[in-house]
């Protein structure tokens, strides 16, 4: 997983970016749709919620995003981020990562 700058609760347009590779290789994702395709995400306090991914360029990168909206990056701390793909050749699920949201001081 990778986003593009330091995450602080309360962020809007977060890039999470997903690479779905099979030993190592990048799964040529456009057979599928990406509709078919979301990031699961885990908060710190365990709850869970999806979002619809997008292919980052033509999806045989192997690469899926989705950028956040205002209520997703609701609460600092560890969060988890995995991923969810179906294509024509078969469905894959992404090794979940960790990264850290910042608190805002005011």
């Amino acid at each position: 997983m990778s986003a593009l700058t330091d995450i602080h609760t309360g962020d809007t347009g977060t890039v999470f970016i997903i690479n779905i590779s099979d030993s190592g290789v990048p799964v040529d994702l456009s057979s599928g749709t990406s509709a078919s395709n979301v990031i699961l995400f885990k908060r710190p306090d365990r709850t869970t919620f999806n979002r619809p991914a997008v292919f980052d360029t033509d999806g045989k990168n192997g690469r899926i995003k989705y950028v956040s909206l205002a209520g997703d990056i609701n609460m600092p701390g560890v969060w988890h981020i995995s991923a969810r793909v179906n294509t024509a050749n078969g469905q894959w699920v992404a090794t979940a990562d960790t990264f850290t949201v910042h608190p805002v001081f005011e």
